[in-house]
């Protein structure tokens, strides 16, 4: 960064301003905020530096050195390594997205402590210590941290565990990695993206929600921002922090964004000048249209098109190969006690969105399904294409046990969407036609309406009450019928195909049914 590049002003802060009392804004405020806010402090004064900056010193003149790190002994003790590592617990220990992100108390998947043993003697130096810190989190992470983010967070903690050991040979983190640090806008370990300014008054965080859109703008923002040809040209940094500034701060703190902007470019450029020089373009590469587009409105900048990108997709690693693989699903499912969220009545809905044709996202409500669908825009910044049902309908029983056994069902079929626009890891997508989904749900919606459950009256174990687990059971009759899974389904089939179409439709369904039980029986042989 040239050195001439400015201090923040020396300027009174802005006014805040009050946060609205009204009640129904209140209700938008997220339950939880796990990701670091950032507090209005008067500009008068240099902004704190983050702790995720390099170490640096300032000298007297305001330049910014890098500090060298202390040396510390190996190799470490085997108890003293999992105490660094947070892993003497025999749990995951990642951060949940509960209220102050309590430690996570699922068990270690793996026998962590042979992986741990043999990393005692290394250090930040060591060649092969990304290589072991993957194995570590494959034996220590549980399914719901071992994704890509949260393992990546997870283990660059880890990495500040370990020794020094030689320090001309521990790389440097990327800078783009410090820089996002600084704007650390969007952690993934909270319910939902939330306004980072404070509270008037106060160094609590606002809380407020931004919504999908603005937190997309937000990352896009980001992904300019970290771009090399950025960081050098002032007035392309300054104009581009204001543009996440006017994205990520709600309407009632935009007087925080002068400080918030002046706090960012200030981090930024002590990061760019603790870092070795590098070789910049001397004027920004980009066209005129861009630049004059970035010297507008910051709330602008970006348009409000509806998210219409592919979806980013995982599929389990233990997903069943065909239909016939799910049964043992479905029976389990079906024998389940039902739990207090599978009594009330509700709506069972499938709905498609534009530019992911062949993708259906299965679900249930107790509320009405135009209203759930407006909320899916605002959190998802995508439209929903209702496919079922269309029209008035009624409420039916049970509804949450019907959207589990669709998806246990179509499991084989199942994706992972990773969304972008909210902290969110969407499970109930499924690759499959429409029509096949809304069959499913047909199929089930009908098998339920045949009350297939009833009130045992028995008294639950205090570990049933813990898990919410009622004392409605599955009935003597149909336990019975799914002690044969393959015949039970195929019922269910020949039901729903003389419901829908009457006599006329049953003897393809018995054709289809005889060529699954033909399968059924190969797959039992092997």
């Amino acid at each position: 960064m040239p050195s001439s590049y400015p201090s923040p002003a020396n300027a009174p802060p802005p006014e805040r301003l009050k946060i609205d009392s009204d009640p129904a804004r209140r209700n938008e405020r997220s339950p939880t905020r796990s990701h670091a806010y950032i507090p209005v402090t008067p500009s008068a004064h240099p902004p704190a530096i983050h702790a995720n900056t390099p170490p640096t010193s300032t000298s007297k003149t305001g330049s910014v050195s890098v500090v060298k790190a202390t040396a510390v002994p190996a190799p470490m003790s085997f108890e003293g390594l999992k105490k660094e590592l947070n892993l003497g617990t025999g749990k995951c220990g990642s951060p949940t997205k509960k209220e102050g992100n309590p430690p996570c108390k699922n068990p270690n998947p793996g026998d962590i402590g042979s992986q741990i043993k043999s990393m005692t003697a290394l250090t930040q130096a060591s060649a092969e210590l990304p290589r072991e810190l993957e194995k570590l989190a494959e034996l220590a992470l549980c399914k719901h941290h071992i994704i890509r983010e949260k393992k990546a967070a997870r283990i660059k903690l880890w990495k500040k565990g370990f020794p020094i050991g030689d320090e001309k040979a521990v790389p440097l983190e990327p800078i783009t990695d410090r820089i996002k640090s600084v704007l650390d806008c969007f952690s993934p370990n909270t319910s939902s993206y939330t306004c980072v300014g404070a509270k008037q008054d106060s160094d609590t965080p606002c809380l407020m929600r931004i919504g999908g859109k603005r937190a997309l703008k937000g990352k896009r923002t980001i992904a300019l921002i970290i771009e090399p040809d950025n960081y050098p040209h002032e007035d392309e940094l300054t104009c581009l922090l204001k543009v996440l500034a006017s994205n990520v701060i709600c309407h009632h703190h935009k007087g925080q964004i002068p400080d918030v902007v002046a706090q960012w470019k200030h981090r930024i450029t002590m990061i760019y000048e603790a870092y070795p020089a590098q070789e910049q373009p001397l004027k920004s590469t980009y066209s005129t249209g861009f630049l004059r587009r970035l010297k507008g409105d910051p709330a602008k900048f970006w348009d409000d098109a509806d998210d219409k990108s592919a979806f980013r997709t995982e599929i389990e690693k233990d997903r069943p190969s065909d239909d016939l693989a799910c049964y043992s699903l479905i029976q389990h499912k079906i024998m389940e006690p039902l739990k207090k969220s599978e009594l009330v009545e509700g709506y069972v809905y499938a709905y498609e969105v534009e530019g992911n044709e062949g993708f259906v996202k299965i679900g249930y409500t107790t509320r009405p399904i135009e209203v759930r669908s407006a909320e899916w825009k605002v959190e998802c910044d995508r439209a929903p294409k209702v496919l079922y049902p269309l029209g008035p309908t009624e409420k039916i029983p049970h509804a949450n046990r019907v959207e589990g056994l669709c998806l246990a069902e179509l499991k084989h079929r199942n994706m992972t969407v990773i969304c972008e626009a909210c902290p969110k890891r969407h499970i109930e997508w499924v690759k499959t036609p429409a029509a096949e989904a809304i069959t499913v749900i047909q199929k089930w919606t009908n098998w339920i309406l045949t009350a297939p459950y009833n009130d045992s009256k028995r008294q639950p174990s205090q570990w049933e009450v813990d898990n919410e687990i009622t004392s409605w059971n599955l009935r003597d009759e149909e336990e019975k019928r799914t002690g044969d899974m393959l015949n039970f389904m195929d019922e269910l089939l020949c039901q729903e195909a003389t419901i829908v179409g009457g006599d006329s439709d049953r003897k393809p369904c018995l054709q289809e049914t005889s060529a699954r039980g033909r399968r059924y029986q190969k797959r039992c042989l092997q």
